[in-house]
Parts: C-alpha cells; structure tokens; sequence
C-alpha cells in the first residue's frame, strides 16, 4: 500500500472531543485511508501520534514493525492472523468456570466490532467521569473483509491524556528495556519508594478505576499491569485497551458479578505474573511480594468500603500460593508457573464475601449468586489436582467459602 492506492474508509461513530493540535477531521481521514501514510511511533497495530497536550491513539490502522532499518509500518492485513496464545478465565450463560481464548485477530488490525467496542466504551466511561482515554470515533474499512469471524477491519481512535505510551508495567521490566524515556519516568517513579511499594499505590488507584468500569455497567477481559495506563505528569492511572470491553448486560443475570470479580482476579493475577517473570525477579525482593502489599492494594482500591483486615482476608489464600511459588523461582531459578485455575479461583472465591456485601449497598453493582453456588460450579473447573491445591492454602476457610462442597470426603 502506498500514498497513491489510498483505503476506503466510513465512519461509523465520532465525538465532538477536540485536544490542542489535534488532527483536523480531513487530516485525520488522509492517515486513516493511507492517503498520507500514519507515522511508525510503536510497535504494533496501533499507532501514537504526540499532540501539543495529550497523543492521539489509533488502534487498527496497520502494522508497525522494527528492523535495522528502523521502524515501519504497513496496512492492515485482512488475511493474515495474528495467531494470540492469550488464554482467559469465562463463563458460560450459567455461571459455569471455562477457559477461553481471545479469538482470531488480524494482522495489524482491528475488527470493526472491537474498534466499535473501543469507542462505545470510551464514551461511557467519559460520562461518568472515570479516567480512561476520550472517544474520538470509529471506522470501518469496507472492502476488508475478516474472514473467520465474518466482519470487516475497523479503526477507533482515541485520545490519550499523555503524550506517552506509558503503561505500569514499566515497574515490572528493565528500565533501559524499551522505548526512550523509559528510564527516565522508572526513575521518577522509584525515587521515594520501592517498586513494589510504587506498584502498590498504583493498584490503589487501579481498582478505584475498574470498580467505576464496572459500575458503567462494562467488564473486560484483559487485566494486569500492561494494560494501565499511567501518566506521569499527573502521577495517575487510567483505562486503556478498551476494545476487549463488554456491556455487563449482554452476559447472563448468572454471570455479571462473576465477571466483575473475573476482571479484579485478572489485574491481581497478571501483577503476579509480571512480577514472576525473569526480568523482573533482579528488581524485586522476595519479602516484598511475600507481604502481598500490591494486592491488597488492588483490592482496597476496589473495596474502599471494606477494612484492611478484611482485605487482608480476602487476599491471603492467594497472596500464600503465589509467594510460595515466587520464592520458588528466585531459590532455584527454575521455570515454576502458577495454574491459571488455582490462582483465579483463590482471588475470586477471597473477594466474593466482600463484593456480596459490597454490591448489596451500591445499587451499580450487578448482584452476586451465593457463595455455595459459585464454588460448586468452580469445582468441576479446578478438576481434583486443582481442588486439593485450593484446599490446602492457608487462610481459605477464613473467607468464609468454607462450604459442604469443600470439606464433603470424596
């Protein structure tokens, strides 16, 4: 694709939100069209344009790519995938456990349902007031086509409140391990405190934002450190990467508080994660994690209702399984990994008597199931390896999930 064999494009949605130097509505037509070929600023589908205040985000647009010759970037590619390994914990119409993938993506683009989801969500989130990036529009790409899910290439376009691409992840990786400037805001971040303890007040923030996600009436599916937004000027967090975002009405009445508490297991679980991996374990001392300080965090941000012993209830069966096995991985280096089923069902089964009684007084909240029913649909999901482990963690009958289906002999 060149300047000469430009795209047709049609818009499907747009906001009258405007950010100084913004694109004028033609400009930003002739880069979503390839009329003007966007600029290469990241790696990925999604390209970053600075603005006099704030950067324009445009998710779809094609593909950038590094090679020695610096970056570049092609157009969206509606034959090729983009083939994710990323796995999810779900929920069926029932409130039965699953796992689920992420589903076909196309190289370097977006599908118009998602670009769609991008914007819709935006737009909610900014009438409410919770911080995440503004809505600017959405289009479609008609004449490419997405075969596996039937649907034609999109492009939503954003409007982010820094003009960086920072996420929170910058407290998890190497500091010069990346774009420039990385070191820069990592040594902002760390000048105080820990990593741990900035990751901390981070999370706090971080589960203020997902509760308002979810009192908007949306949930998400892709949780965790690098998907938070962060803005160094302001020291704050936001939303971001909301095209994985659904209305909570479109799930089964069963499923929309287990999705709420999905969400917050996921955050919880991927900071986990991250903090695993190699390059993060020569930052982090095992006693930080061990103290189970940003998950705490990350919960009392999202409960600010519950008192911190409750918290610290709530997150100890979990907090327990992972230092066991981060302590694990920093001994013996060795390649240890958490099971996906053990840690989610920890982290919701912990939070649910807080959501409960939480939820009982918010009115924005969807309304939980009890607390027997939800464990006797995780236990087919954890098999019986997965259900032995649960059982053994310390603190889990202190959150009171404690039930016939628990401790019946098999």
């Amino acid at each position: 694709m060149t300047a000469g064999t430009p795209l047709r494009i049609r818009v499907l949605a747009s906001s009258p939100v405007t950010w100084p130097g913004s694109p004028t509505p033609a400009e930003l037509a002739d880069l979503l069209s390839w009329r003007r070929p966007p600029p290469p600023a990241m790696v990925g589908r999604t390209c970053w344009i600075p603005l006099a205040e704030g950067a324009l985000k445009i998710k779809g647009v094609g593909l950038t790519s590094r090679s020695s010759a610096g970056l570049r970037i092609t157009p969206p590619d509606p034959v090729n995938q983009f083939f994710r390994t990323f796995v999810h914990v779900g929920f069926d119409a029932n409130g039965d456990w699953r796992l689920v993938d992420s589903g076909p993506a196309p190289m370097g683009g977006c599908r118009v349902s998602r670009a769609m989801s991008e914007y819709d969500a935006a737009v909610r989130l900014r009438r409410k007031g919770v911080p995440a990036v503004l809505p600017v529009g959405a289009w479609e790409y008609p004449d490419l086509h997405f075969a596996p899910t039937d649907e034609n290439l999109g492009v939503a376009v954003t409007l982010s409140p820094h003009a960086s691409p920072w996420r929170c992840d910058i407290l998890l990786r190497p500091p010069d391990d990346g774009p420039p400037g990385r070191r820069r805001v990592y040594d902002k971040l760390v000048r105080e405190a820990t990593p741990s303890e900035r990751l901390a007040s981070l999370a706090l923030e971080f589960g203020a934002r997902l509760r308002g996600l979810h009192e908007v009436g949306l949930h998400r599916y892709s949780g965790g450190p690098a998907n938070w937004g962060y803005d160094p000027e302001r020291d704050d967090t936001y939303l971001v990467d909301l095209d994985s975002c659904r209305p909570l009405e479109q799930s089964a009445e069963p499923a929309r508080a287990l999705e709420c508490l999905r969400d917050l297991a996921s955050c919880a679980f991927n900071m986990a994660a991250h903090a695993m991996g190699n390059r993060a374990t020569f930052r982090w001392r095992p006693e930080e994690l061990a103290a189970g300080e940003p998950f705490h965090s990350l919960y009392q941000g999202y409960f600010p209702e519950c008192a911190p012993n409750e918290i610290a209830r709530a997150v100890r069966p979990f907090a327990a399984y992972y230092t066991d096995l981060y302590l694990r991985h920093v001994e013996t280096d060795a390649s240890i990994w958490m099971d996906r089923r053990v840690g989610y069902v920890a982290l919701i089964m912990g939070a649910l008597p807080l959501y409960t009684r939480v939820a009982a007084g918010s009115g924005e909240l969807p309304a939980p199931l009890p607390v027997d029913m939800v464990w006797r649909a995780a236990e087919p999901f954890l098999g019986a390896v997965g259900r032995r482990r649960i059982e053994g963690l310390p603190g889990i009958a202190e959150t009171h999930i404690a039930s016939s289906a628990l401790t019946m002999k098999r």
